[in-house]
């Protein structure tokens, strides 16, 4: 026999609050930006990181991996300026522009999706129109298949976390910073209560 319609309910009712009471909150002194707090028209947000080495664009998920990387960076001594896009159309090319043109080693984009045809293409459009001849690296889920696991797993298997982020900026550098994980700082997402909300950074 069948499961009620109203005990359907209360079940997935019940697994949702759970969902929300096991989501993983991470401690920092540097507060990650919020799906109720961040705007949703024009960007960008800098969130006051506008350096003078490299630039880092992020979206989603990855925004807060790059606050990882950022702080880590930040006690080595190299400038990011870290571009966070809340949405990405319409894209503005002319801000994008003016951030690029702002740093003097090169640019790295960092998205929790595939690397064609996503914030990492916009940004090599971009930069190729305006004749910008910048070093660019995109990071991403590259062309292949893919499959199911915790986030933390997921996000170290395909390349898409801080430590990622570190080697894929000295690579465009050509330095090695000797970043480890133990010094990646972990940025705490406040108000973000499910990760339906953390994707929506």
């Amino acid at each position: 026999m069948g499961c009620p319609r109203r005990e359907r309910w209360k079940l997935v009712r019940s697994t949702w609050r759970l969902t929300y009471t096991l989501s993983p909150i991470l401690s920092s002194a540097t507060p990650a930006p919020s799906a109720t707090t961040s705007p949703t028209g024009s960007w960008p947000s800098t969130f006051g990181c506008e350096g003078a080495d490299v630039l880092v664009v992020t979206s989603g998920i990855c925004t807060e991996e790059a606050m990882r990387a950022r702080a880590a960076f930040a006690k080595a001594g190299l400038s990011i300026r870290h571009l966070h896009l809340h949405t990405v159309k319409p894209f503005d090319a002319e801000a994008l522009l003016n951030h690029v043109n702002n740093v003097t080693r090169g640019v790295v984009t960092l998205e929790n999706h595939v690397t064609e045809g996503g914030i990492g293409s916009l940004v090599a459009e971009v930069m190729a129109d305006a004749g910008v001849g910048k070093r660019l690296m995109r990071l991403g889920l590259r062309d292949t298949d893919a499959h199911g696991g915790s986030r933390p797993y997921l996000m170290w298997y395909y390349g898409l976390d801080a430590l990622a982020l570190v080697k894929g900026i000295e690579s465009v550098l050509g330095v090695e910073f000797d970043i480890t994980e133990d010094d990646l700082d972990a940025a705490r997402v406040d108000d973000v209560h499910s990760l339906v909300n953390a994707e929506a950074l």
